[in-house]
């Protein structure tokens, strides 16, 4: 092609990509570096974008927004057994919250792994057995007792989380069963579903209904016949309009089941909007852009993967 016509494309591209254009051969490097690039920088978001476009076929590296540098692979490095880098921060959506813990998102490292190593194949067994444990289900039991007042009685909590990837996407599905104890009084725990939506249930009405947390607002961009309502039942489905989840709920007189559908996106820097969204990152031109899908859809995905599973295995 010549050069004239690249740099044509060139000009149409942001930098992050421009740079990325220039790692196909050598003639498109020469022909876009030049001199009025060296006064170019590349922002935080920008450059994460760049490193991610970088290693997309390295599953020996992973891009850090907390350096803004690649890391190394570690096998042993799992959502349950997490081998965190010297400039590792804790983020807030990693809070430790007994009623919640086992909602924790995974690191998003972990996520970018498994789909890399999906779409590249395992090279390795060392590589399977780390792609196998990245998505390996989990299981929770425990009893949490009602502190500062123990007498109250204490709640059992069973956790489950399943991660599968459908089409390039990782979706998980959590299930919660809360079982307060017959004779527990006081105001129920609010059990979270995603950074942007809870639910509470009243023992006395034998009810449940899906509230926002912090206060924010409705996004009301995804409509339902009950969005524009607070309702209380003792069943509820809901599908999160500022993020890629959804949940549904029930109180059967002795526990409540929950379920929680979500898709934590593809593979993509940690400053992607899917990923941002989701972690409840609120800077401006993040997570509150209303989400453009259909109601139920994470939770569709999650199971017509399930049924092409069943469908490749056949019958036992």
């Amino acid at each position: 092609m010549p050069t004239e016509i690249l740099l044509v494309i060139a000009s149409f591209l942001p930098l992050s990509a421009e740079l990325i254009f220039t790692h196909t051969c050598v003639t498109v490097k020469r022909a876009l570096t030049h001199p009025s690039n060296a006064e170019r920088l590349l922002n935080w978001d920008e450059h994460l974008i760049y490193l991610t476009a970088v290693i997309s076929n390295r599953t020996d590296r992973w891009v850090c927004d907390d350096c803004d540098r690649t890391h190394p692979t570690y096998t042993e490095d799992t959502p349950r057994t997490p081998l965190a880098p010297d400039c590792y921060r804790l983020k807030l959506f990693q809070i430790k919250n007994p009623w919640t813990e086992g909602f924790k998102l995974p690191c998003h490292r972990h996520v970018q792994l498994a789909l890399k190593y999906l779409r590249l194949g395992p090279q390795n067994t060392q590589e399977q057995a780390h792609l196998d444990e990245l998505l390996r289900p989990g299981h929770l039991t425990e009893t949490i007792h009602d502190s500062p007042t123990p007498s109250r009685g204490s709640i059992r909590l069973e956790q489950n989380h399943y991660s599968k990837v459908v089409r390039g996407r990782y979706l998980i599905l959590y299930t919660c069963i809360y079982t307060p104890p017959e004779d527990r009084w006081g105001v129920s725990p609010i059990l979270k579903a995603c950074t942007h939506r809870s639910v509470r249930f009243y023992r006395r009405e034998k009810e449940l209904s899906v509230g926002n947390l912090e206060g924010r607002s409705l996004n009301l961009s995804m409509r339902s016949p009950l969005a524009e309502s607070v309702w209380r039942a003792n069943k509820v489905d809901w599908s999160c309009p500022d993020c890629a989840t959804d949940l549904e709920a029930h109180w059967n007189g002795s526990s409540v089941t929950m379920k929680v559908w979500r898709d934590l996106g593809t593979e993509g820097s940690p400053f992607s909007t899917d990923w941002r969204r989701q972690i409840g990152d609120y800077s401006p031109g993040s997570s509150r852009i209303p989400t453009e899908r259909q109601w139920g859809s994470v939770r569709e995905s999650y199971e017509r993967g399930e049924q092409l599973e069943k469908a490749i295995q056949g019958p036992l």
